[in-house]
Parts: structure tokens; C-alpha cells; sequence
């Protein structure tokens, strides 16, 4: 519910202040005085695109501030923009600038337009001309429809089955990613056992080849220096060669001849540990020498060997420990792998299944829909008739999409024509603002919406007059029992059903033209009823027609309640 609006240097406006009760309030005013502002300020409110011009000439920008009850359908996106609010209330902004952007702002925090007329159009919904249509809208009619014909349980079911055919479908997709995944990884891992498998390294195998490559490369060389170490060490019998076991005898010759008390006795006892050493070392060279063949198959093998192996490593990108590591973990892996085609099978039954059960459920909402669609459009179709268009058709149509989603598979499409002989089409290209605002009333009434809404109403009663125009009145009167509504009138018809009178007026000082707004008082307001009625500021006649109307409209209020 609109509590509160406040508009600043918007056309003529350079500042005013409404109040709005409860119930039915009608703004009433000359042609030209700036009622239609009040409802383009609201219209801003709703995300409309400023036009040129709005700003009032000589100001730097229009501000409209609107305080709101706040709607439970909208909470948990003012918690997510961290709005504050003050009680129940929440105050919205749009400034729009004469020559920079206009801004948005939602319980003190700043918002995108379209922030601001999701949060705003919760709550109030325009009808008229120059005001956003909500139920143009497929969505809004296919929501009203269900609201009047009660197919709220059959929805609920549908969208029980659709988010969990919903569920179902991405855990299958998901397993079936998983199994894609799963594969890919297994397969590499088959890969890399039977790469190593075919190979068979050992752990430091390239190491030790590698070695013993370069030893077999130089064999000829090698076995040079181990005969010239064995003859240094040894001896081999050349009178020339002078070899470590000569040296050593030689040492411990004079050592023993010197017979000197002290330490030489230990001397001789480590030469013969030394000549011992000597001996095993040319033993150990001599059969290493012994054991050196210059084969070239041998060499050959030992270098396609180094070769596999190098691929191999080259291939993982790694050395042949972490090779062997991944080797056994791969081979435990594949051991313990489990197939997952049965749970995909399984997700697979799920999804079927319960595409039967949303077929079932669609068909069943579609059902109850076509039906309440009969019962809604011959509601609106009397409601018309009474509202001044008589020779109006209105119908509904309900056609499966075959396309579900949490709404069920249905394409909702209110459809209008005013006139004889022409077929009904779709309301949002309905040309005239006043029809369009009797088709609102006419759908509004009918359908009984029980959610707490702000309906305004602009170029209701266009067109129509006498018995029409009561109509409208009562009918306006009958939706705000319930709900609160806001017309801008020209008819003292269905003013006088007002719960509140707003009168809008224009005056001008000096060069300055400005717009005012006050609330009447039960006798000013059949003032202005007066004036309405005849055009004249007083006019006895007009006064007691007055009386006679505000009377009639207050017993049918009553009858009403």
C-alpha cells in the first residue's frame, strides 16, 4: 500500500505531498491542472523510461519519494540489496535529472531502475494509458488466472514434479560427466600399466644402464688402466716395474733392521695390513679386467634398453620413481574401480518416470485452467457490460506448449474487442487507455485477487457517463473492500464512491505555474462533487445532485459491506 507520495519539480508540480488512506481515494481536479503527473510519477516508480521534458523548467532534477508497506513477496530481495527499512515501511526514490542520468533508490541503498520497478511493481499495479499494464503481461494473466480459479493445489503438484524431474535430470547429467570423466581417467590409467608393464623397469634401472653403457663404450680403454693398475699394485714380472708389494717389502725391511724401541714395531705390523690391502685390490681390478667384454650385441641391447626407457619417462613427463609410484597406484585403482552404469540406469528409470508424472500433472493443470478460463471470461464478459461496453467480447485462451516449467506447459493469453463484428485480440494491443483501464477494473474485480495490492486506475471512465459511470464506482468501491485503489476521474459518479477525495489544482503566481494537492473535507468535497456535476463553482442545483450522489454512493457502500 501506497502510505505516502512525494513529488518534487516534476512539470508543473514544484512540490506536493499525498497522503493515501485505505480503500478507495479519487483524484479529482480542472483538465490541465497536473492530475495525470501524479500518475506518471508512480509510473517512474515502476521503471518507466523518463520522457523529455518531465524535469520542471529551471530545475536541476525531479525527485519522487514514495513510502511503502513493504510485501512479503519481496523481503529476501530487500535483505539481498541490505535495504533498511523503518518498521514496515520502505521508502522508495527515482530522481530523475534534466540533464544527467536519473537514479533509484531503495531503502537508502542505490539500485538499477529495474531493481526498483521489480520491488515497487509488487506492490502497485498502473492501469491507464500512460501507466505499465501488468496483466498485458502473459505471466500476470496466466498468475491471475490461477488466482480466481483455484488452481493453486494443481500448480503446487506440477512444480513438485517439475523441480524434482529437475533434480533428477542434473544428477544424470552429472553422472553421466562423471562417468565420461571416470573413463578418460581409467583409460589413462590402463595406459600407463601397460606402457610400464610392457617395459618392465626396475628401480634405478636407467641410472645402472647408463653406467654401463659408458663403461662397455670405452671397454678397451678401461681394461688399459686396470692391467696398468694391477702391475703398479702387483707387479706383472717386468724387472722395470716398480709395484706397491717391492715398495712395501722394502719399507718394512728397514723398519725391522733399525730395531729401535718405540714405535717401529707398529710401523712393521701396518705395512703387512698395507702389503694385505694392496693384494685384495689388484685381486679385485684383475677380475674386473677379466670380466670386460668388447661386445657390441651386448652394447647394442643396453642402448635400446635406455632408449625404452627414456621414451617411457618422456611420455609420462617424469622420473622412473614417479613412474613407478603412479604404476602402483593405477594398478590399485583399476582393482578397486567400480562401474557406474547401473546408477545412470537407475537415474535414467528416475527421469522417465517422472516425465510421465509431469505429463500427468500438465494435463491436469491445463484441465483445471481451461476451465476456470470459461468461468473467469464470463465473469469479466457481464463485468464489461455493466462497465459501459456492451457490445465488448472477451475470451481466454489456454494452449499447451508442450514446453514445462515450473508454471506448468501452458500459454495463457487474455483477449479483448470492443466492438462488434471484430475479433478479439490480444489485450496489449488494445489502442484506447480508457478500455483498456475498464478491461483492468473488469479482470481485477472478477478475479478476486486476494493478495494486498495498490491499484491505480487512469482514464477509467473515459468515454462513458450516467449508469456506466455508477457502475464504475461501484465496482471500484467493490475492489477496494480488499484491496487499495487510486483513480484519477473526471466523473463525479465515481468520485463520489470515494473513501478519500484528493483534489489536484493549478495556480499561477506571477509568472509561475505551479500544482497543488489537498485532501477535502466531507464539505469540500461536495464542493467539488458540485463542480464535477456542472461545471460551476456554485451551483444550487448541483449541491443538492451532489448530496444526492455522495448519499447513493454511501448506501451502496454500506449494501456492499
Amino acid at each position: 500500500m501506497i502510505r505516502e507520495l512525494s513529488i518534487a519539480n516534476l512539470g508543473v508540480i514544484e512540490h506536493t505531498r499525498l497522503q493515501f488512506s485505505p480503500g478507495f481515494t479519487a483524484l479529482t481536479g480542472e483538465t490541465g491542472a497536473g492530475k495525470t503527473l501524479i500518475t506518471t510519477a508512480i509510473s517512474q516508480l515502476l521503471g518507466a523510461k523518463p520522457e523529455a521534458g518531465l524535469v520542471r523548467h529551471g530545475a536541476e532534477e525531479a525527485v519522487i519519494d514514495c513510502a511503502l508497506t513493504t510485501a512479503p513477496e519481496i523481503v529476501t530481495q530487500l535483505d539481498d540489496i541490505g535495504a533498511v527499512l523503518d518498521g514496515d515501511e520502505l521508502l522508495v526514490t527515482r530522481t530523475i535529472g534534466a540533464s544527467t542520468r536519473s537514479r533509484a533508490i531503495v531503502g537508502s541503498r542505490s539500485v538499477a531502475a529495474a531493481t526498483l520497478s521489480d520491488i515497487a511493481g509488487a506492490t502497485i499495479t498502473l492501469h491507464g494509458q500512460h501507466g505499465q499494464t501488468r496483466l498485458t503481461k502473459p505471466s500476470e494473466q496466466r498468475a491471475l488466472l490461477d488466482a480466481a480459479g483455484g488452481t493453486g493445489t494443481l500448480l503446487d503438484a506440477q512444480r513438485a514434479v517439475w523441480q524434482s524431474l529437475r533434480a533428477a535430470r542434473h544428477d544424470l547429467a552429472g553422472a553421466v560427466a562423471a562417468q565420461s570423466t571416470a573413463t578418460a581417467h581409467l583409460d589413462r590409467l590402463r595406459q600407463l600399466v601397460e606402457d610400464v608393464e610392457a617395459i618392465a623397469p626396475t628401480p634405478n634401472e636407467d641410472i645402472e644402464i647408463s653406467e654401463r653403457i659408458e663403461v662397455l663404450a670405452k671397454v678397451d680403454e678401461v681394461q688399459r688402466l686396470c692391467q696398468l693398475a694391477h702391475a703398479a699394485l702387483a707387479g706383472d714380472g717386468d724387472t722395470d716395474t716398480v709395484d706397491v708389494q717391492h715398495l712395501m717389502a722394502q719399507v718394512r725391511k728397514q723398519l725391522e733392521h733399525a730395531n729401535v724401541p718405540g714405535p717401529f714395531s707398529g710401523w712393521v705390523e701396518r705395512t703387512v695390513e698395507i702389503r694385505e690391502l694392496v693384494s685384495a685390490l689388484a685381486h679385485d681390478i684383475d677380475q674386473y679386467a677379466a670380466s670386460l667384454d668388447a661386445d657390441p650385441t651386448a652394447l647394442d641391447q643396453l642402448q635400446a634398453r635406455k632408449a625404452a626407457i627414456t621414451a617411457l619417462l618422456r611420455r609420462w613427463n617424469c622420473t622412473l620413481e614417479e613412474l613407478l609410484a603412479q604404476y602402483q597406484e593405477a594398478s590399485r585403482q583399476l582393482a578397486f574401480a567400480a562401474d557406474p552404469a547401473s546408477r545412470i540406469e537407475e537415474l535414467e528409470r528416475r527421469v522417465s518416470e517422472l516425465v510421465d508424472q509431469q505429463e500427468r500433472a500438465c494435463a491436469a493443470l491445463h484441465g483445471a485452467r481451461v476451465q476456470a478460463a470459461k468461468t473467469l471470461a464470463t465473469s469479466v464478459q457481464t463485468e464489461l457490460r455493466e462497465l459501459g461496453l456492451q457490445h465488448a467480447s472477451f475470451d481466454i485462451t489456454v494452449q499447451r506448449a508442450h514446453d514445462p516449467n515450473q508454471f506448468g506447459d501452458d500459454v495463457v493469453e487474455f483477449l479483448f474487442s470492443a466492438n462488434p463484428g471484430l475479433p478479439p485480440q490480444s489485450l496489449a494491443a488494445v489502442g484506447s487507455g480508457g478500455e483498456l483501464s475498464r478491461v483492468m477494473l473488469a479482470l481485477e474485480v472478477a478475479a478476486a485477487d486476494t493478495r494486498e495490492r495498490t491499484f491505480i486506475f487512469d482514464e477509467v471512465d473515459a468515454g462513458i457517463g450516467g449508469k456506466a459511470a455508477l457502475e464504475v464506482g461501484k465496482r471500484l468501491a467493490q475492489l477496494a473492500a480488499t484491496q487499495q485503489v487510486i483513480v484519477v476521474t473526471h466523473l463525479a459518479q465515481v468520485a463520489a464512491f470515494a473513501d478519500q477525495h484528493i483534489v489536484v489544482e493549478k495556480e499561477v503566481q506571477g509568472q509561475r505555474t505551479l500544482t497543488r494537492t489537498r485532501a477535502l473535507t466531507a464539505k469540500e468535497r461536495a464542493t467539488e462533487v458540485a463542480r464535477m456535476l456542472s461545471g460551476v463553482e456554485e451551483s444550487a442545483s448541483a449541491t443538492a445532485h451532489a448530496a444526492e450522489l455522495l448519499g447513493l454512493a454511501a448506501a451502496a457502500r454500506r449494501v456492499a459491506g
